[in-house]
């Protein structure tokens, strides 16, 4: 924690650096969870297994352990990652936004962070993936100038209650 009085801080990229850093050991468990048309991993065991999102070499490993080079992650609760091959098809990302949606949305604990579904590709985020109820049954992509910014130990029970999405929306991030 940086205080006022405490003198001079390090640059904002020397203290990036040594989180990243930190971040890079933090061990979590990835569990495959396999439900009716859609596979994803929950990444969990850690506190801080959502920041995991911004661990790259972490999400090197994932892309290869998926197969996949755009993968769907979400945080939607403190203390879980989800990861998805984002080009599975298009029930499956549907599938995927749902369950995101569904466990930020149930708030188990007062943990929730974001129902948002972020696309990650080489280790890095790059866009969101969004629900669209104007176009049913497709899925579009669509640039933005927007950048992402984000900030456990249980899986959630709340998986197989999420509600029904409709359509995706990929917005791209440059």
């Amino acid at each position: 924690i940086l205080k006022k009085d405490a003198g001079p801080h390090p640059p904002i990229e020397e203290l990036r650096r040594l989180a990243l850093a930190n971040l890079a050991g933090v061990e979590v468990q990835v569990q495959k969870v396999e439900l009716e048309g859609l596979t994803f991993y929950a990444v969990h065991s850690s506190y801080f297994a959502c920041e995991k999102l911004l661990d790259e070499a972490f999400l090197k490993r994932m892309h290869a352990q998926l197969g996949a080079q755009l993968m769907a992650a979400a945080v939607p609760e403190k203390g879980g990652l989800f990861l998805a091959d984002a080009v599975a098809g298009g029930d499956a990302i549907v599938g995927f936004l749902a369950i995101a949606r569904g466990v930020y949305e149930k708030n188990e604990g007062g943990r929730q962070i974001s129902p948002t579904v972020f696309l990650v590709s080489d280790g890095t985020l790059v866009g969101v993936a969004t629900t669209t109820a104007s176009m049913p049954g497709s899925a579009t992509m669509a640039p933005t100038s927007s950048p992402v910014r984000t900030s456990g130990n249980r899986f959630p029970t709340s998986v197989r209650r999420a509600g029904a999405v409709s359509t995706t929306q990929a917005t791209w991030l440059r």
